[in-house]
C-alpha cells in the first residue's frame, strides 16, 4: 500500500476513534507524516527489506497524543494497531541514549516484529528496541506471504481496505484498576535479594514475568506506587518461571513454564490457577474479560521474529470492530510492560500465540 492510500485509512480511523472519550484529543488534521517500518526477509541467502507498515505519529497542537500502524501489504487487515504513547519513531534518540548498542550502529531503517514490538536496525546488534534502547536479535523471517493474512487467507485491495473499515456497531469491554508498570530494578541475586536490584541475571527480568507480575498484581491490590512490593513479586515469578534457563536467551521463558510459575506463586493473599489458550482463544479473552480477570498474551514468530522469540503483555480488555458485511477486527487492549499508554493490536500480530489464563482459586 503506497503512502497516499495509507494515509487516507489512518485519517479516516483517527476521526472515527477520536470520537471515544479515551482518545478525545485526536481528530483526522492530527496525523502526521508517517514513518515506513520494514520486515527482513532471507531471500537466496541474502537478506532484504520488505516495506511493513506505516506508523502515523498523531498530534494535538503539537503535542504526541499517539499514534496508528497501518499495514503496507495488502494480505491483512489494514489497522494493526494504534495507542496513546508516542509514535515509537520518535523514540529514536532515547534510544540511542538508553541503549548499550553503539549509537553509531544504528542505521535508522526501522523495523517491526508484530504486536508492540518497534525496532531500529543496528549493525552490530541486529536491532534494538525503540522503546526500552534493549538489544534485539531479529532475525529475517523465511517467508513473507505467511505473515498475518487475513481471516480467509485472501488477499483485498487498497479500495477494499479503505472502506471496509467502518468502525461502526464497535463492542468492548475492559478490567478496570489494573496496574500499570514495568520493572524499575535489574533482577534478585537469590531469595534474601528479593527486590533489591543486585542482580544475577540480566538487567531485564524478561516481559513475561513483567506481564504475568501485572495480572498477579491486579489480584493482589498492587498499584503503580507500591515499589517494593512489584519488584518482590517480579524476581520471584522470574525464578520460578526458569527464565533465562533454557537456551534460547538470557531473558526467554518457555511458554509451558508460565502457568505453573505462577501457580507457585504464594508470596501473596491468594493462590492461583493459570492455564495456556492456544486456539481460539478470542472467546476466552472475551469471558476472562468480562469475569474482570486480566490475562496474558504471549505473541512469537512474529513479522520480525524467528522461532523461540516474541513478547508478552498483559490484556485487560478488548475491542471489536466492524469492517464490513460478515468482517470484524478484534483488538486486544494490552499493557505493554513498559509502563506506558496502552496499545491495542489487531488478532493475528503474531506468527504463534497463546493466552494465559488466570484465575483465583
Amino acid at each position: 500500500m503506497d503512502k497516499s492510500t495509507a494515509r487516507k485509512i489512518a485519517r479516516s480511523a483517527v476521526g472515527d476513534i477520536g470520537q471515544r472519550d479515551e482518545f478525545g484529543r485526536w481528530s483526522a488534521e492530527g496525523v502526521k507524516s508517517p514513518e515506513l517500518f520494514y520486515t527482513r526477509v532471507e531471500d537466496g541467502g541474502t537478506t532484504k527489506h520488505a516495506p511493513r507498515s506505516w506508523i502515523f505519529p498523531i498530534e494535538n497542537r503539537g503535542e504526541d497524543v499517539g499514534y496508528i500502524n497501518v499495514s503496507a501489504r495488502q494480505t491483512e487487515r489494514a489497522v494493526l494497531g494504534y495507542g496513546g504513547s508516542e509514535a515509537p519513531q520518535r523514540k529514536l534518540t532515547e534510544a540511542k541514549r538508553k541503549t548499550p548498542a553503539s549509537s553509531k550502529s544504528l542505521t535508522g531503517r526501522f523495523l517491526y516484529r508484530g504486536g508492540v514490538e518497534f525496532l531500529v536496525e543496528s549493525t552490530d546488534v541486529g536491532a534494538v528496541d525503540l522503546r526500552s534502547g534493549r538489544p534485539n536479535r531479529a532475525g529475517p523471517v523465511a517467508d513473507i506471504a505467511s505473515l498475518m493474512p487475513t481471516e480467509d487467507g485472501a488477499s483485498s485491495s487498497d479500495k477494499d481496505q479503505e472502506d471496509d473499515e467502518d468502525w461502526s456497531g464497535s463492542t468492548d469491554d475492559e478490567v478496570s484498576g489494573v496496574p500499570n508498570w514495568t520493572e524499575q530494578d535489574g533482577g534478585g541475586a537469590d531469595e534474601t535479594d528479593i527486590g533489591t536490584g543486585r542482580d544475577s541475571w540480566d538487567e531485564w527480568d524478561g516481559c513475561i514475568p513483567v506481564a504475568a507480575s501485572i495480572v498477579l498484581g491486579y489480584h493482589e491490590g498492587l498499584d503503580d506506587t507500591d515499589d517494593e512490593d512489584r519488584e518482590a513479586l517480579i524476581d520471584r515469578l522470574h525464578i520460578q518461571m526458569g527464565t533465562g534457563e533454557g537456551d534460547l536467551c538470557d531473558i526467554c521463558t518457555y511458554w509451558k513454564d508460565i502457568p505453573p510459575g505462577i501457580e507457585d506463586y504464594s508470596h501473596g493473599s491468594n493462590s492461583y490457577n493459570a492455564n495456556n489458550v492456544h486456539s481460539g482463544f478470542k472467546g476466552n479473552v472475551k469471558s476472562a474479560i468480562s469475569n474482570d480477570d486480566p490475562c496474558m498474551l504471549n505473541m512469537e514468530n512474529g513479522p520480525y521474529t524467528d522461532k523461540g522469540e516474541g513478547h508478552s503483555v498483559c490484556v485487560v480488555g478488548y475491542r471489536e470492530e466492524s469492517c464490513g458485511t460478515f468482517c470484524s477486527n478484534m483488538y486486544y487492549k494490552v499493557y505493554n510492560t513498559y509502563a506506558t499508554s496502552p496499545d491495542l493490536v489487531t488478532h493475528g500480530s503474531w506468527g504463534d500465540a497463546c493466552v494465559t489464563e488466570v484465575t483465583v482459586q
